[in-house]
């Protein structure tokens, strides 16, 4: 019988069944060059940090100041108005539309005067801002019919002035009726002559006179002022 342990030259003590857990040395390639310790699966959540450091040097992400541009705008916008340096160059959102790229026919009334009765003539008097224009409307009626504050009825006769000219106008009225009530009525007369002043401006209104039959000591001062500024 031949000497089976001499032909495998298989020492007794080697002779033991192991069990071995991960990848022998002796197994491991080269190109994973994995230590033992280091051999156990592993999960990576997120982003590795080496390919975070890839996208932060790419040149895709280079932007230059011309290229950034994104903004959310509402309305129109001036483009000296918004001249923005790359310094402050944030992104912006704008409501509205900036005051130089308004509509020029934006049509604002800013007075009313009415100075007449059912029975005899009367007098309309109307001022509109028009961009920066102000036009001073007049009109009248010798059989008491209502004339309004349209621009195309012909029997509006229409004076286009400057803001200074406005103003002048204005600051005169307000001195001349300063001490006016707010009304001036007359309860023993029916009919006859009615008259009023509105003073607007923006959305508020800034004086609001009315009388029937009566008047203030200088009624007559503060019409022929509003006749003398709509030439009438």
């Amino acid at each position: 019988m031949f000497n089976l342990f001499k032909k495998y030259n298989i020492k007794p003590k080697d002779n033991i069944p192991q069990k071995v857990y991960g990848t022998p040395d002796s197994m491991k390639n080269e190109k994973y060059d994995v230590n033992v310790e280091e051999n156990r699966p592993q999960i990576v959540y997120g982003i590795p940090d080496s390919l975070k450091e890839k996208w932060k040097n790419e040149e895709n992400y280079n932007v230059e100041p011309d290229d950034n541009i994104p903004r959310e705008v509402y309305g129109i916008p001036s483009p000296n108005k918004y001249d923005i340096n790359p310094g402050n160059n944030v992104p912006q959102k704008v409501y509205g539309t900036p005051d130089a790229m308004r509509n020029i026919n934006d049509d604002k009334e800013l007075f009313i005067g009415f100075n007449g009765g059912y029975f005899g003539p009367s007098y309309f008097y109307y001022i509109n801002r028009v961009g920066e224009n102000y036009e001073f409307r007049y009109g009248n009626s010798d059989t008491g019919a209502i004339i309004d504050n349209d621009k195309n009825d012909p029997l509006l006769k229409i004076n286009v002035q400057d803001k200074e000219y406005y103003d002048r106008f204005i600051e005169e009225l307000l001195t001349i009726t300063k001490d006016w009530k707010e009304e001036y009525i007359n309860p023993n007369v029916l009919d006859g002559n009615q008259w009023s002043i509105d003073i607007v401006d923006t959305n508020k209104t800034i004086k609001h006179i009315s009388g029937s039959n009566d008047y203030p000591e200088n009624f007559k001062e503060a019409f022929n002022l509003i006749d003398k500024y709509f030439n009438k």
